[in-house]
Protein backbone atom coordinates (compact mmCIF):
# COMPACT_ATOMS: atom_id res chain seq x y z
CA UNK A 1 0.00 0.00 0.00
CA UNK A 2 2.84 2.29 -0.22
CA UNK A 3 6.56 2.82 0.30
CA UNK A 4 8.89 5.22 2.09
CA UNK A 5 5.72 6.61 3.75
CA UNK A 6 4.07 7.66 0.45
CA UNK A 7 1.13 6.12 -2.20
CA UNK A 8 3.03 3.90 -4.98
CA UNK A 9 -0.32 5.35 -7.44
CA UNK A 10 -2.37 8.13 -8.12
CA UNK A 11 -6.30 7.22 -8.59
CA UNK A 12 -8.59 10.18 -8.86
CA UNK A 13 -11.78 8.07 -8.55
CA UNK A 14 -10.50 5.83 -6.03
CA UNK A 15 -9.95 9.55 -3.69
CA UNK A 16 -13.02 10.73 -4.78
CA UNK A 17 -14.43 7.69 -3.25
CA UNK A 18 -13.07 7.76 -0.44
CA UNK A 19 -13.40 11.41 0.37
CA UNK A 20 -17.32 11.13 -0.36
CA UNK A 21 -17.51 8.06 2.01
CA UNK A 22 -15.44 9.37 4.94
CA UNK A 23 -16.61 13.11 5.27
CA UNK A 24 -18.64 14.12 8.08
CA UNK A 25 -17.61 10.76 9.47
CA UNK A 26 -14.84 9.83 11.99
CA UNK A 27 -10.95 8.08 10.49
CA UNK A 28 -8.84 7.02 12.65
CA UNK A 29 -4.66 6.31 11.28
CA UNK A 30 -1.51 5.89 12.73
CA UNK A 31 1.31 8.61 13.00
CA UNK A 32 2.92 7.50 9.32
CA UNK A 33 -0.57 7.69 7.27
CA UNK A 34 -0.71 10.56 9.31
CA UNK A 35 2.48 12.25 8.14
CA UNK A 36 1.94 10.73 4.86
CA UNK A 37 -1.06 13.14 4.02
CA UNK A 38 0.97 15.79 4.78
CA UNK A 39 0.37 16.20 8.88
CA UNK A 40 -2.73 17.89 8.75
CA UNK A 41 -6.41 17.03 9.41
CA UNK A 42 -8.33 16.15 6.16
CA UNK A 43 -10.92 18.90 6.16
CA UNK A 44 -14.85 18.01 6.72
CA UNK A 45 -13.68 14.95 9.11
CA UNK A 46 -12.76 14.24 12.73
CA UNK A 47 -9.41 12.76 12.78
CA UNK A 48 -7.80 10.58 15.21
CA UNK A 49 -3.92 9.84 15.07
CA UNK A 50 -2.83 6.87 17.31
CA UNK A 51 0.76 7.21 18.14
CA UNK A 52 2.47 6.28 21.49
CA UNK A 53 5.24 9.40 20.41
CA UNK A 54 3.91 12.63 20.44
CA UNK A 55 7.30 14.48 19.45
CA UNK A 56 5.75 14.52 16.14
CA UNK A 57 2.64 16.78 17.07
CA UNK A 58 2.46 20.39 16.16
CA UNK A 59 1.42 21.99 19.52
CA UNK A 60 0.19 24.72 18.10
CA UNK A 61 -1.58 23.33 14.82
CA UNK A 62 -3.51 20.62 17.33
CA UNK A 63 -4.36 23.21 19.44
CA UNK A 64 -6.23 24.91 16.77
CA UNK A 65 -8.08 21.77 15.34
CA UNK A 66 -10.88 21.09 16.84
CA UNK A 67 -10.99 18.20 14.17
CA UNK A 68 -7.85 16.57 15.22
CA UNK A 69 -7.29 14.12 18.25
CA UNK A 70 -4.01 12.80 19.37
CA UNK A 71 -4.36 9.12 21.33
CA UNK A 72 -1.70 6.53 22.11
CA UNK A 73 -3.36 3.62 22.17
CA UNK A 74 -6.11 2.22 19.08
CA UNK A 75 -8.46 1.02 21.89
CA UNK A 76 -9.13 4.63 23.11
CA UNK A 77 -9.46 5.55 19.39
CA UNK A 78 -12.45 3.18 19.05
CA UNK A 79 -14.04 4.06 22.68
CA UNK A 80 -14.02 7.59 21.26
CA UNK A 81 -15.17 6.67 17.99
CA UNK A 82 -18.16 4.67 19.17
CA UNK A 83 -19.20 7.01 21.87
CA UNK A 84 -19.13 9.86 18.86
CA UNK A 85 -20.95 7.55 16.30
CA UNK A 86 -23.50 6.36 18.91
CA UNK A 87 -24.52 10.20 19.54
CA UNK A 88 -24.32 11.52 15.81
CA UNK A 89 -24.91 8.95 13.90
CA UNK A 90 -21.33 9.06 12.50
CA UNK A 91 -19.64 6.22 11.19
CA UNK A 92 -15.50 5.55 11.51
CA UNK A 93 -13.44 4.21 9.15
CA UNK A 94 -9.87 3.03 9.55
CA UNK A 95 -7.75 4.38 7.17
CA UNK A 96 -4.37 3.04 7.48
CA UNK A 97 -1.76 2.12 7.74
CA UNK A 98 -0.43 -1.50 8.28
CA UNK A 99 0.15 -1.69 11.69
CA UNK A 100 -3.35 -0.33 12.38
CA UNK A 101 -4.89 -2.31 10.19
CA UNK A 102 -3.32 -5.61 11.46
CA UNK A 103 -4.59 -5.19 14.85
CA UNK A 104 -8.02 -4.32 13.72
CA UNK A 105 -8.16 -7.22 11.70
CA UNK A 106 -6.50 -9.83 14.43
CA UNK A 107 -8.89 -8.57 17.25
CA UNK A 108 -12.05 -8.64 14.93
CA UNK A 109 -12.57 -4.90 15.44
CA UNK A 110 -14.28 -4.09 11.78
CA UNK A 111 -17.14 -5.24 10.09
CA UNK A 112 -16.36 -4.10 6.62
CA UNK A 113 -13.52 -3.18 4.13
CA UNK A 114 -13.52 -0.88 1.52
CA UNK A 115 -10.99 -2.42 -1.02
CA UNK A 116 -9.37 -1.38 -4.12
CA UNK A 117 -7.12 -3.55 -5.71
CA UNK A 118 -4.63 -2.08 -7.97
CA UNK A 119 -3.96 -4.48 -10.61
CA UNK A 120 -0.12 -3.96 -10.65
CA UNK A 121 3.22 -5.15 -9.33
CA UNK A 122 5.18 -2.73 -7.12
CA UNK A 123 8.43 -2.47 -5.11
CA UNK A 124 6.36 -1.50 -1.96
CA UNK A 125 7.57 -1.76 1.70
CA UNK A 126 4.06 -1.35 3.38
CA UNK A 127 1.25 -4.42 2.74
CA UNK A 128 -2.17 -4.51 3.88
CA UNK A 129 -2.54 -7.54 5.52
CA UNK A 130 -3.86 -11.10 4.12
CA UNK A 131 -7.56 -11.41 4.54
CA UNK A 132 -8.87 -14.65 5.67
CA UNK A 133 -11.26 -14.39 2.89
CA UNK A 134 -13.88 -16.99 4.66
CA UNK A 135 -14.74 -14.52 7.24
CA UNK A 136 -15.90 -11.89 4.61
CA UNK A 137 -18.18 -11.98 2.07
CA UNK A 138 -18.29 -9.25 -1.11
CA UNK A 139 -21.19 -7.17 -1.06
CA UNK A 140 -20.16 -4.72 -3.79
CA UNK A 141 -17.66 -5.94 -6.71
CA UNK A 142 -16.37 -3.19 -9.59
CA UNK A 143 -13.86 -3.53 -12.04
CA UNK A 144 -12.31 0.05 -12.87
CA UNK A 145 -10.06 1.58 -15.50
CA UNK A 146 -9.82 5.17 -14.63
CA UNK A 147 -8.07 6.93 -17.70
CA UNK A 148 -6.53 9.95 -15.41
CA UNK A 149 -4.79 6.85 -12.60
CA UNK A 150 -1.18 6.24 -12.90
CA UNK A 151 2.26 4.71 -11.13
CA UNK A 152 3.52 7.51 -9.56
CA UNK A 153 7.36 5.79 -10.88
CA UNK A 154 5.80 5.78 -14.26
CA UNK A 155 7.29 8.40 -16.56
CA UNK A 156 4.52 7.88 -19.16
CA UNK A 157 1.73 7.69 -17.01
CA UNK A 158 0.18 4.50 -18.21
CA UNK A 159 -3.41 4.28 -16.88
CA UNK A 160 -4.04 1.35 -14.29
CA UNK A 161 -6.72 -0.63 -13.94
CA UNK A 162 -8.39 -1.86 -10.46
CA UNK A 163 -11.38 -3.78 -8.43
CA UNK A 164 -13.19 -1.96 -5.96
CA UNK A 165 -14.69 -4.24 -3.39
CA UNK A 166 -16.75 -4.06 -0.70
CA UNK A 167 -16.59 -6.90 2.51
CA UNK A 168 -18.96 -8.00 4.86
CA UNK A 169 -17.92 -9.77 7.98
CA UNK A 170 -19.86 -12.71 7.95
CA UNK A 171 -21.94 -13.48 11.25
CA UNK A 172 -21.39 -15.69 13.18
CA UNK A 173 -23.51 -18.15 14.29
Amino acid sequence: IGKNNEMLWRLPNDLRNFKEKTKGNIIIMGRKTFESIGSKPLPDRINIVISRDTSFIDKEVAKERDNLIFLDRLEQAFLFAETQSTNSEKEFFVIGGEQIYRKCLEENRCSRIYCSTVDVECDGDVFFPEIELDKWVVTYYENITDPKSYLLSDENKNPLSYTYEVLERKKSL
